[in-house]
């Protein structure tokens, strides 16, 4: 549709890196794609992202942007051609997403083993896994879970925090956000039922899924009783 309008199409790919669909990886969909390497992101350089294009006119425009309007090397004909910003990351920062990159797909097995293995182990409790679609390898940026029928999802969050374990809400209703209710006035109840009613749990490298469960049956025990 965009192509057939000359419209650039941008895709929002913050939490995506490393997914794909039909064979196809995220970051060679859209004609742009926006990446986010904030800490809860697979790939964390602290904060910063990246963009992919294989558009040549668009990445030499995006190069200029990010560097000051500049183009060429300093003292060899480096000049000022546009506006631009310093969004450029620290070559630090920028060594940190390197080395992982190298290893995303061997973090999205080990997540999803992980996810395997929630499931295996809370289904039997009332939990429903978020739904993947068929042809798609998830990278599991977000562990989100419903949460059985009866338990209150803000009170299995306190629990589980008292206990040493950290969780929080699966997903954001943005149609309850004061901006689009303020704008809009319209709220999308199945958005609303998911963030009332999902949570996320913790996906990283150094988690035993056998601590979360054991901490959600203690904590389902004084919620369900």
């Amino acid at each position: 549709m965009c192509r057939s309008r000359g419209i650039p199409l941008i895709e929002d790919a913050a939490c995506a890196i490393g997914s794909s669909e039909a064979g196809r990886r995220c970051g060679s969909i859209a004609d742009l794609t926006c990446l986010s390497f904030h800490p809860r992101k697979l790939i964390n350089t602290g904060e910063g992202g990246a963009i992919t294009t294989d558009n040549d006119v668009w990445s030499h425009w995006l190069d200029v942007k990010l560097a000051h309007g500049a183009q060429g090397m300093k003292g060899v004909g480096l000049n000022f051609v546009d506006y631009g910003y310093n969004f450029r990351l620290p070559e630090l920062q920028a060594i940190m997403g390197r080395r992982q990159l190298a290893q995303l797909d061997a973090v999205i097995d080990r997540r999803n083993s992980m996810r395997e293995a929630y499931i295996s182990a809370l289904t039997p409790m009332g939990f429903i896994a978020q739904a993947v679609g068929a042809g798609v390898r998830y990278n599991v940026q977000s562990m989100v879970f419903q949460v059985p029928p009866g338990c209150n999802r803000d009170a299995l969050v306190g629990i589980l925090k008292a206990d040493g374990v950290e969780t929080t809400l699966g997903t954001y209703a943005l149609s309850q956000g004061s901006y689009f209710a303020r704008r809009y006035g319209v709220l999308n109840p199945n958005a609303t039922w998911l963030q009332d009613t999902t949570i996320t749990l913790p996906c990283h490298d150094d988690m035993q899924t056998e601590h979360v469960v054991d901490a959600i049956r203690r904590a389902l025990t004084q919620i369900l009783r």
